[in-house]
């Protein structure tokens, strides 16, 4: 298990662009980030997702079950979220889907929400585990071989043949994403493996089981929640923010349960999105954490969880060990005054471009290309989430301030 209530030793190796960092500090080192983990260096390797269990407290969280389940992965089906009148298709080789097959055959009740603004489908409830406010279901999966990421949405990943995932219930009372990761506060949870056939689903003993562990395994590290994924040119799944897929005027209303995102402030809302977990952490380490409490408003441009792998190594220690370093890039996400996508699509009209100072005092240029909404280098990818204190753009790329863009 991993722990780090206290940091005694860190050790990051950050396997980017295809080179190796490594990062240490003795006991207590203040010049390290608060909250970054370490992989047990014997780490395990087996089939997709069997090490999952070492990122979980098994011996004090209840395991609801172990399940085999056989999916048509080219099948949908539909579910009934609570808040919503009309079923809801989804696609069968996700997490939901597959528990849905177990719960099909297992008589296991569950029940969905469904956040329409944000196109999120959670798990609202597992047998007696209801979501509150401080107790909450995630999906954990593995991103590859080497990264794992936990996640609310429960139609966001594509399962694999012979992949296995949890569903865990997390108690995130008193939570500080500096010190503890979500998978340390498991109260609940169960595991499902996948296999791609026709459906059927084969209960297994709740047992604790104990893998033969790889030698010579590469440390892994994280940021709160989720590692820092492997470069990328392209995040897969991703629906960008055009001229055809935003009207201008009023941005709809969400109702989540139990807090509308419209009441959550920037902060919550960036740290309930699962996809957005890398820049939660770095906002909790930083003074921006107590910005974005405030009444604002202010327009969050984050980065994407896949848009870190875009850095190079020398960058990525950088935010993790500079304490400098770190406020300056996540700052150089936030400006002042709220802007919808709409808006700013009409900024830009015509082949105009629009100039937003940020908080780090940098100037971020807006402009469309394509039918794409872009801030300097980044596209914005996905439709807007509103705060009580501002708004959220998810882009697919960092925003470096210029004078760290030598290193980039």
């Amino acid at each position: 298990m991993r722990k780090v209530f206290s940091i005694l030793t860190i050790l990051c190796l950050l396997t980017l662009t295809g080179t190796v960092l490594a990062v240490s500090a003795a006991e207590e080192t203040s010049q390290s980030a608060p909250g970054i983990e370490m992989a047990d260096p014997a780490a395990i390797r087996f089939a997709i997702g069997d090490e999952l269990e070492y990122e979980l407290p098994i011996d004090t969280m209840e395991v609801i079950g172990r399940y085999n389940v056989t999916i048509d992965p080219t099948e949908n089906f539909t579910v009934e979220p609570i808040n919503l009148d009309d079923p809801l298709e989804v696609e069968g080789d996700t997490p939901i889907g597959a528990l849905d097959a177990v719960a099909r055959s297992e008589g296991l009740n569950y029940t969905t929400y469904y956040y329409t603004v944000s196109d999120r489908l959670v798990v609202d409830s597992i047998g007696e585990y209801v979501y509150e406010e401080d107790q909450i279901w995630y999906v954990l999966n593995d991103l590859n071989e080497t990264f794992h990421e936990t996640d609310t949405d429960a139609r966001d990943h594509n399962l694999t043949d012979g992949e296995t995932f949890w569903f865990i219930y997390c108690d995130l009372s008193d939570y500080d994403p500096r010190y503890e990761s979500r998978t340390d506060r498991a109260v609940a949870g169960l595991s499902i493996t996948v296999t791609f056939g026709e459906g059927n689903v084969t209960p297994t003993p709740t047992v604790n089981v104990t893998p033969e562990v790889t030698e010579n395994a590469t440390p892994t590290s994280t940021i709160p929640g989720v590692l820092i994924p492997t470069p990328t040119t392209t995040p897969e799944n991703v629906t960008p923010v055009t001229t055809d897929n935003v009207t201008p005027g009023p941005t709809e209303n969400v109702t989540p349960m139990p807090t509308p995102a419209g009441q959550m402030d920037l902060g919550e809302v960036i740290d309930e999105d699962g996809n957005l977990s890398i820049m939660a952490g770095l906002i909790s380490v930083t003074d921006l954490a107590a910005t974005l409490q405030n009444e604002g408003p202010y327009t969050v441009f984050a980065p994407a969880n896949d848009a870190f792998g875009n850095l190079t190594p020398e960058v990525i220690a950088g935010i993790l060990t500079d304490d400098n370093v770190r406020t300056q890039v996540v700052s150089n996400h936030v400006v002042n005054g709220s802007y919808t996508a709409a808006e700013l699509l009409n900024m830009t009209e015509g082949g105009n471009t629009t100039t937003l100072t940020t908080l780090a005092g940098e100037n971020l240029t807006v402009s469309e290309s394509g039918g794409l909404l872009m801030v300097d280098n980044a596209t914005i990818s996905a439709l807007e989430i509103n705060a009580s204190n501002g708004i959220v753009h998810v882009i697919d790329r960092v925003l470096v301030p210029p004078t760290r863009r030598d290193n980039r």
